[in-house]
């Protein structure tokens, strides 16, 4: 066998393997949507469940180690706490949960709602407008990603993905 040969072969095998890996990416994400609209779909519609399938499902097709879902508290006229998934240290979901979100740039989910789109954040240590190292230092994230909720124009919530080291993430997992 000549070694041009042989490139071409390893060249179609890596071909292939990179086709498995997006087939097999392809059924997750297909799985996730499938069990987002079962839970939805059931007769006692819970809002809860069906936030805790969505953080679930977000977290594991975005490779992350945490991710938590806010929404938005009439009373407080704040985003708050309301999922999350992931192993965390103690004390980093009440602090989340209990802190009143609003538009700013010194938090990620304060960015998320004035910018209105996906924000990304590769290393927070790098961010110089970032804020609340409180949450940092409790949760150890470095590379984080915050996506805002919309409804008929209006943000309704943000999730929230993070990896513990700096790793971007990729389009797909946007």
């Amino acid at each position: 066998m000549s070694s041009d040969t042989l490139l071409e072969l390893l060249a179609a095998r890596a071909r292939i393997e990179a086709l498995q890996r997006e087939v097999a990416e392809a059924t997750l994400r297909e799985q996730a949507v499938s069990q987002i609209l079962q839970t939805i779909s059931r007769s006692a519609f819970d809002l809860q469940e069906v936030l805790q399938t969505v953080i679930d499902n977000a977290v594991g097709l975005a490779h992350a180690d945490f991710g938590n879902i806010l929404r938005f508290d009439e009373t407080t006229a704040s985003y708050r706490g309301a999922a999350y998934a992931g192993s965390v240290a103690d004390g980093y979901w009440e602090l989340v949960k209990e802190t009143p979100y609003r538009p700013d740039r010194g938090t990620l989910i304060g960015r998320t709602l004035q910018e209105r789109r996906p924000v990304h954040i590769v290393d927070i240590l790098e961010d110089t407008e970032y804020a609340f190292w409180e949450t940092q230092r409790v949760g150890g994230f470095r590379t984080i990603l915050g996506i805002p909720m919309i409804r008929e124009d209006v943000i309704v919530g943000v999730f929230m993905v993070w990896r513990t080291d700096v790793q971007a993430f990729s389009e797909r997992e946007i």
